[in-house]
């Protein structure tokens, strides 16, 4: 269910594994709580990882960009223009505040926990 990480060459080389996840639960994170609340019932695909981000990354709030003070373990990374796509559909609202908030931060990637989530398919 997660993707693989191999030493080559005393490089860390990370195999990610895609899966697809429905979000159950409201993500914590820097974003108004309901914006965080439409994402709960949306399905997405993303790369999903353990042992803590890939290839030494780190997460970061949406509004700050300020590094977390916890990292996530295990969870799902999925590109930020495809999941908010997805949300519009669901909630026109949150869709607009994503899209005003990257308009003036820019976000590549957003990071799911594994326990925001069940996996639907891997």
């Amino acid at each position: 269910m997660f993707g693989t990480w191999f030493e080559r060459n005393e490089k860390q080389v990370w195999y990610p594994r895609l899966i697809t996840a429905r979000i159950t639960k409201i993500p914590e994170g820097e974003a108004p709580l309901d914006i965080r609340a439409q994402w709960v019932g949306i399905i997405l695909q993303g790369a999903s990882f353990n042992n803590g981000l890939p290839l030494g990354g780190y997460a970061e709030g949406v509004l700050t960009q300020q590094k977390l003070e916890v990292q996530p373990e295990s969870g799902i990374m999925v590109l930020t223009d495809v999941a908010i796509q997805v949300l519009r559909d669901a909630n026109k609202s949150a869709y607009r505040w994503w899209q005003e908030y990257l308009d003036h931060n820019g976000s590549e990637i957003l990071i799911f926990r594994s326990d925001w989530y069940e996996v639907i398919d891997n």
